[in-house]
């Protein structure tokens, strides 16, 4: 089953799916959207019912929901979209001066931190295809040198970047870490985490880091689809024209 929930602007907002059961039951949206970390099927298999991720509580205001139900890989609409309420409770502290513009700025800032989020797992991953692709360049007769610095030199360049996402890991504690650059890792979560509990004015390091992150992140994604789409595809040229065994990402000719 598909509960989609849409707001003021008909835009679908959240999607919760279950199991079909008989009787009378509940489902529970929790007021929030979805989480900006990639979603990972557990023990790598997809569960079409599996529980949503959550992150910023949803803004006040009213919304609709939609029932549907997905038989033989066909949906059928179960209930057309029904209206509801969506009311803040009167016990904020210190509550923002403008819920609107917090809302706007939250919901931006989940669109920003899942691209910086997305891009950092890219990096992770390529790096583990360069050491899968350096290690076979290493073992396979024919492989010249040349080829292997053209791979060293891509495995440099991603390091680079992780680098700005990660920054220096410590032995103990990050008090030990040098004055340096702040990792792009510690941006994601100064703007991220006061949002998940707190409806409060955003804070300026929320702002510094929205800025900071926003022009950081252009030159990282250029740079990772150049080695994705231009740099590992010579590469991955020369291991087929050698006979090399497979690597990820190749599809063999």
């Amino acid at each position: 089953m598909i509960f989609s929930i849409t707001d003021e602007t008909g835009a679908e907002v959240k999607k919760i799916t279950t199991s079909a059961a008989s009787g009378i039951n509940r489902v529970v949206w929790d007021l929030r959207y979805d989480n900006f970390y990639p979603v990972v099927p557990k023990e790598n298999k997809f569960d079409p019912a599996a529980k949503p991720t959550s992150s910023l509580l949803a803004l006040p205001g009213k919304y609709k929901v939609s029932i549907s139900l997905v038989v033989r890989g066909e949906e059928k609409k179960l209930l057309e979209p029904v209206e509801f309420n969506v009311v803040p409770l009167n016990n904020t502290t210190l509550p923002a001066a403008n819920r609107n513009e917090l809302v706007a700025f939250q919901r931006k800032s989940l669109e920003l931190a899942k691209k910086v989020v997305g891009a950092r797992r890219q990096t992770e991953a390529l790096l583990k295809d360069i050491e899968y692709i350096k290690q076979t360049v290493n073992g396979t007769p024919n492989a010249s040198f040349e080829l292997m610095k053209k791979v060293n030199a891509v495995a440099d360049e991603l390091n680079k970047i992780n680098f700005k996402f990660a920054g220096q890991t410590p032995k103990a504690s990050n008090e030990e870490i040098p004055p340096a650059e702040v990792p792009l890792n510690w941006r994601v979560s100064t703007l991220m985490s006061p949002h998940t509990a707190s409806t409060s004015n955003i804070t300026k390091n929320q702002k510094t880091a929205y800025e900071v992150l926003s022009e950081e992140l252009p030159a990282i994604i250029s740079a990772l689809k150049k080695i994705n789409e231009v740099d590992l595809k010579v590469i991955e040229a020369e291991l087929e024209k050698i006979g090399a065994p497979w690597t990820p990402g190749r599809i063999p000719e």
